[in-house]
């Protein structure tokens, strides 16, 4: 939105005496056939900003409006109107982008058809990794047994041996070629997503930037692409990997008869995500007071630097080093109470996986002395684990 939105409509072709004026609207000779475009649009949240002359309307565009959802473009004297009035979705965008853990949720609708590409490949990667991880084990165990029992033949053997070093490297090069594509990734998407903020910078207000600083303004711009980031690294290493490799590891022992084992796993996971899906409603919470104080620390050191000319000639450096440090405490106690529930919830993730190892390890030591178990496969239990 520019400071101050002026509709002024004019036609040689239309007459009539009637005007309406509200926020700066001046309607001079339509009102009739317009029915006060601006009024009606006003309250619906709209605001309208057509570019004209003495002349007549002008055909073309702003170059900086270019791209303004709300803008109305009129042309060929108003015989025909081109709006595209969706302000409201723009709004509601900014509104999730400022909440960065709903960044996925944003970007999902800004990204273009490269990046998705992109993405796609990194999920790929990580889910076939995460297979190659989650039955390297199995594969070892089985290859055990034959090599202990000695009723396999030396092809089988061979052949065996070769899928247990593929399934060993292949988790590795696809990570690399991941991370590869993660970094184009974050640049590509970066360019989208940060087109989209500056155009929505360029609808403000002056007010808006009465309120903010460069400093905070740039903080934001570099949160969102860290954590851009971190949410695409989270998403293909926390999320994805973990619930492929557990799925197999079920599928595996149940195949092996310890249905023990494999209920003991699936408990662990239900407490594990349980556990995280209620501290990570507070971690949420925390982490977007942690991310305003950082904005609020940077913009505060950006405008104390601006202003150490000012200081210089007042004796002010101890007003601007108090302020700092102010924020900085803030910054600090924000920090804390983030970490400390963090910690929290990573301990009691350690309780449940010992406690977990301490049930399933025990049970396959059991199986293992009574000679109920091979020797290969009690292995691959473990390593399964």
């Amino acid at each position: 939105m520019l400071p101050d939105p002026v509709c002024r409509i004019v036609s040689p072709i239309l007459t009539g005496s009637e005007s309406c004026t509200r926020s700066g609207c001046i309607c001079p000779a339509a009102l009739r056939l317009l029915k006060c475009i601006q009024c009606r649009l006003w309250r619906a949240g709209a605001t309208i900003m057509v570019r004209h002359s003495r002349s007549r309307p002008s055909t073309r565009r702003p170059p900086i409006c270019r791209r303004q959802p709300w803008l109305i473009d009129m042309r060929n004297c108003m015989r025909r109107c081109t709006s595209t009035l969706d302000r409201t979705a723009v709004e509601r965008d900014v509104v999730i982008m400022k909440r960065w853990f709903k960044l996925f949720e944003t970007a999902s609708r800004h990204l273009q058809a490269k990046e998705r590409g992109l993405f796609v490949v990194v999920v790929g990667c990580m889910l076939i990794a995460a297979g190659c991880m989650a039955i390297t084990p199995y594969i070892l165990g089985v290859l055990t047994d034959r090599l202990l029992e000695g009723r396999a033949s030396h092809d089988v053997l061979v052949l065996m041996a070769g899928a247990y070093l593929a399934t060993v490297a292949m988790p590795r090069i696809l990570q690399t070629v991941a991370l590869h594509r993660q970094s184009s990734l974050r640049v590509h998407a970066n360019r989208s997503l940060l087109s989209s903020y500056f155009n929505y910078l360029c609808e403000q207000p002056e007010s808006f930037f009465t309120s903010r600083n460069s400093g905070e303004l740039s903080q934001e711009v570099t949160q969102a692409s860290n954590d851009l980031y971190v949410i695409i690294r989270n998403f293909s290493s926390s999320i994805i990997s973990p619930i492929v490799q557990i799925s197999i590891a079920i599928v595996i022992l149940a195949l092996n008869r310890d249905l023990i084992v494999a209920a003991a796993i699936l408990i662990y996971a239900v407490l594990f995500l349980t556990n995280n899906a209620i501290q990570g409603r507070r971690l949420m919470q925390l982490r977007d007071g942690l991310m305003e104080a950082g904005r609020k620390s940077y913009a505060t050191l950006s405008d104390s630097i601006s202003n150490i000319a000012v200081a210089r000639q007042y004796n002010g450096y101890d007003f601007l080093l108090s302020r700092y440090r102010a924020v900085l405490d803030e910054d600090r106690h924000a920090q804390g109470r983030y970490w400390a529930v963090s910690l929290q919830m990573q301990i009691i993730n350690a309780l449940l996986f010992v406690g977990f190892f301490g049930v399933s390890f025990g049970w396959l030591c059991t199986g293992w002395f009574t000679e109920s178990a091979p020797l290969g496969v009690w292995c691959s239990s473990v390593r399964t684990r």
